[in-house]
C-alpha cells in the first residue's frame, strides 16, 4: 500500500501510528513545503526583474508561437541572436545585434567581427528557406539545431528556447540555481517550476537567468530565504520534488 490509502509499507496494515508511515507523511509534507518555497521565490524575482523593466522579455516568451506558425524571418533572427550572443557578454551581444538587424530585409554582416559567427550567419542566410523548412520537418529538432552553423551543445538548448520549443538553457546561472534546490539538471528544475507556476518553461528560464543577471549575491539570497545550503543540497529531497 501507499501513504494516502494508510497502508504501512513496514506491516501492510491500514494505520496511522507506526514509524514508516509517519515517516512518509512528514516526507511528502516536507516536499509539498519545499515546493511552496521554490514557488514563491521564482514569483519574487519575477516580481523583481518586472520593476527593473524586463516585462517585454517576459512577454516575448510567452507569446511564442508553436514552432509552425513561426516564419523563416524570426527562425533566422533568433538563430543570428544566439550565434552572437554566444561567449559573450548580453551587454555587448545587444549592440552588435543592433547593429546588424537593420531590419528584416537588409542586413549589417559588417558589424559581425567574429570570422566564424560571420561565416556561419552568412551560410545561413543564403539557404534560409532550406534550413527553416527542414527544422520544421524535422522529428529530433534539438538534434537538427545542434547541427546548424557555429551551434553547440549548450546554444542549441538557447536557439530552441528562443523557438518557444520546451527547453531551458544549461548556463551557468540555471545550473547554480537548480544544483543549489537539489536538482541535477536545469530542465527537470524549470519543467517544476513550470508546472508550480503555469509558466512556459522559457519564462521560467528568463527568469532565473535574469535575476541572477541583475543580482551578484543571487544565490545567498536564495539559500537564505529557502532554507537551503550550498554545501548540502546533495541531501535535497530530489525525486519528490
Amino acid at each position: 500500500g501507499s501513504w494516502d490509502k494508510k497502508h504501512c509499507r513496514g506491516c501492510g496494515r491500514e494505520c496511522t501510528s507506526c514509524t514508516l508511515y509517519n515517516m512518509e507523511i512528514n516526507r511528502h509534507k516536507e516536499v509539498e513545503t519545499f515546493k511552496e518555497t521554490m514557488k514563491n521565490l521564482y514569483f519574487k524575482a519575477k516580481n523583481t526583474i518586472i520593476e527593473k523593466g524586463h516585462l517585454k522579455e517576459i512577454e516575448f516568451y510567452k507569446n511564442i508561437p508553436k514552432i509552425e506558425d513561426l516564419d523563416k524571418i524570426f527562425f533566422f533572427r533568433e538563430y543570428v541572436w544566439v550565434v552572437i550572443n554566444s561567449g559573450m557578454k548580453n551587454q555587448v551581444a545587444e549592440k552588435i545585434f543592433k547593429a546588424f538587424w537593420n531590419n528584416n530585409k537588409t542586413y549589417n554582416f559588417d558589424a559581425i567581427n567574429h570570422p566564424n559567427k560571420n561565416m556561419a550567419i552568412k551560410k545561413v542566410y543564403n539557404r534560409l528557406g532550406f534550413y527553416f523548412d527542414h527544422l520544421l520537418q524535422s522529428k529530433n529538432k534539438l538534434k537538427f539545431l545542434k547541427n546548424l552553423p557555429h551551434i553547440g551543445d549548450i546554444t542549441k538548448y538557447h536557439l530552441a528556447k528562443n523557438l518557444g520549443l520546451n527547453f531551458a538553457k544549461p548556463d551557468r546561472h540555471l545550473v547554480r540555481i537548480a544544483n543549489l534546490f537539489g536538482y541535477n539538471n536545469v530542465q527537470d528544475f524549470c519543467e517544476i517550476i513550470s508546472e508550480l507556476s503555469h509558466d512556459k518553461i522559457g519564462v521560467v528560464d528568463l527568469v532565473f537567468w535574469r535575476y541572477a543577471n541583475l543580482t551578484k549575491n543571487y544565490l545567498e539570497i536564495f539559500e537564505r530565504e529557502a532554507g537551503v545550503s550550498r554545501t548540502e543540497n546533495n541531501k535535497r529531497i530530489k525525486k519528490g520534488v
